[in-house]
């Protein structure tokens, strides 16, 4: 809840320039808020349903035009989508959410397809022996990454934009 409050601060300005009272623009971006809500709840299944969602789409695009053309695309894409993701978290000029949300969309709509592609090489080139270790490997490997990118933003002050931005370029 406080990284969310955190990072709410700069809608809370957005909502003051644009005449609304600082009072009024706190109460619905404090924990527990109208808008705090809404948007915790939204950031909270979204991610999850697009995965699905592109994961198929992946499968199907795989089968339609071959795996090295589809992975080729989404590396391209995902390069393309965390590039534009660094540029904004380093910049700091682009306080938006609709483009925060627009760049995070190419980020998982590229990396659902690229896990999915990078799965189905993974089991095509394993022997039965030792699929098993193969996939507990990159399951762990990929696990991590995630897990320490994510509990990243534990370890300092979520209300200064340090942390935050060194977390957010790492995993891109």
């Amino acid at each position: 809840k406080p990284a969310i409050a955190a990072l709410s601060a700069p809608l809370v300005e957005e909502l003051v320039r644009g005449g609304m009272p600082r009072p009024q623009a706190m109460a619905l971006w404090v924990p527990g808020g109208e808008l705090y809500v809404q948007w915790a709840r939204t950031l909270f299944f979204v991610p999850a349903i697009a995965g699905g969602v592109f994961g198929l789409l992946g499968g199907y695009l795989t089968d339609l035009l071959g795996r090295r053309r589809v992975l080729t695309f989404s590396i391209l894409l995902y390069a393309l989508s965390a590039f534009g993701a660094a540029v904004a978290l380093i910049s700091g000029i682009i306080v938006n959410p609709v483009t925060w949300m627009s760049l995070r969309f190419f980020t998982g709509f590229t990396m659902a397809g690229a896990f999915m592609i990078i799965e189905s090489w993974l089991n095509e080139k394993a022997s039965n022996e030792n699929r098993g270790t193969i996939f507990g490997l990159y399951t762990m490997v990929s696990l991590a990454a995630v897990t320490f990118g994510q509990l990243g933003a534990a370890w300092g002050d979520v209300a200064t934009p340090t942390l935050f931005v060194i977390v957010g370029i790492l995993y891109c």
